[in-house]
């Protein structure tokens, strides 16, 4: 199954990318969703959503071409799941960026699992979307 969400932040491709790695150390942060580095390069990831959506993997981010982008793939645990965000400059205090997931479909009830994980996605980039406007995310939402 295949996701993809769009959204666009007010600030330019480089305050962008120190956003996100600044964001990186407190995003353990954000409701129902808890992580923590299990070495560098792997983050433990755990899920327990209100849309039922649950998720216990370790994600290791693999190397790409391009600053722009950050890929994950799922090393062990459930669901394995392959992460690609890339970031795209619009205009010098404009960026998009594309979050896309990919994952398995497994679900008893057809179409459940992507229902589920969907909600759980709008909802975690809507408290992102949010944080990655705020100046100081870490003092505000790490402390």
């Amino acid at each position: 199954m295949l996701i993809q969400k769009i959204f666009h932040l007010p600030h330019s491709l480089e305050e962008t990318r120190r956003r996100l790695q600044q964001f990186g150390g407190c995003a353990g942060a954000q409701e129902g969703v808890a992580w923590q580095e299990a070495s560098p390069g792997r983050t433990h990831l755990e899920i327990h959503s209100e849309t039922g959506f649950e998720a216990d993997c370790e994600l290791e981010r693999l190397p790409t071409r391009s600053p722009s982008q950050i890929l994950f793939r799922s090393t062990n645990g459930d669901p394995k799941l392959t992460v690609l965000i890339e970031m795209f400059s619009i205009r010098s205090q404009f960026t998009e960026i594309e979050l896309t997931l990919d994952y398995p479909h497994e679900s008893s009830t057809p179409g459940q699992t992507s229902k589920e994980l969907e909600a759980l996605l709008n909802a975690q980039l809507k408290q992102l979307q949010a944080r990655l406007h705020e100046t100081q995310l870490c003092a505000t939402h790490c402390n």
